[in-house]
């Protein structure tokens, strides 16, 4: 695949790529084929990079690792504080599919 295909494809000036063409992408990619043509696993992987991105954080490491074993109240309030702290700092919310201010 040409580095000017791959222009074509993001410009638009190309579209609907063979299965050769999605298969190599994914796999350069590192997610599924149907990544390209199925939201739900477009959805579904987003969110699993997401959290892998965040998990790099040796304080969000440290935080989830402390709390294994809450109960699900204990847990819910935690919820219920990190959400307002993200609201008290104007970060939106992971699962906002806008982009941070």
């Amino acid at each position: 695949m040409s580095h000017t295909y791959i222009w074509q494809l993001r410009r638009g000036k190309r579209d609907n790529p063979t299965l050769k063409h999605l298969e190599a992408l994914a796999d350069f990619f590192g997610v599924p084929t149907t990544y390209f043509v199925d939201d739900a696993v477009t959805v579904r992987v987003d969110r699993q990079l997401k959290l892998m991105t965040a998990m790099r954080d040796l304080n969000v490491q440290r935080v989830a690792l402390r709390v294994s074993g809450l109960s699900t109240g204990g847990l819910d309030a935690l919820s219920a504080m990190i959400d307002h702290l993200r609201l008290v700092e104007g970060i939106s919310s992971p699962d906002d599919p806008s982009p941070p201010e």
